[in-house]
């Protein structure tokens, strides 16, 4: 994929196992998100969101958390050789919608992947010039060494999503 590129799959998922995914997910609070101060861990953003590392590599060591297994749907349509990183978001709505500042994933090529767990109106920038709206069982295929941004929600409680980084 170049770096202008990006792919975007609706409806990903059949309804019955997207259901379940999201309402495992976000809808019956058993998962642990941890919040975290700044989306982009720079001091200077107006606002907070809250994670949950689903997958990663600890000391040369993968760490799954005790939720990994939800995902494998989502894993088999990204047809991955290797595992970076996955990690959920939410993003508490607020009154104003917040861009967040870009960022890159990592330094280095590889795939990313956003799935989106609910509609609302925020939205994923890439390179500043792309703007993808979170739509439920969306699937977003991108370049993440390309600058991009997230935002929050004002329409809905809240913004989930998971972020896939991928060979």
């Amino acid at each position: 994929m170049t770096k202008e590129k990006f792919i975007i799959y609706d409806d990903v998922l059949p309804s019955d196992i997207f259901k379940k995914i999201s309402e495992d997910i976000i809808g019956n609070g058993s998962i642990p998100w941890y919040y975290t101060k700044n989306v982009s861990n720079n001091g200077i953003e107006k606002v907070c969101y809250f994670t949950h590392l689903f997958y990663y590599y600890e000391h040369f060591t993968p760490q799954k958390s005790n939720w990994y297994d939800l995902l494998i749907p989502i894993l088999e349509v990204l047809n991955c050789k290797s595992l970076i990183r996955i990690k959920g978001n939410i993003y508490p709505r607020t009154d104003v919608l917040h861009h967040n500042l870009n960022h890159i994933d990592y330094d280095f090529l590889h795939n990313g992947a956003i799935f989106y767990l609910n509609t609302n109106d925020g939205y994923t920038i890439i390179n500043d010039e792309h703007k993808i709206e979170s739509i439920e069982n969306r699937l977003l295929l991108f370049d993440p060494t390309v600058p991009h941004c997230s935002t929050n929600c004002t329409n809905a409680q809240i913004r989930a999503n998971i972020n896939f980084n991928y060979f």
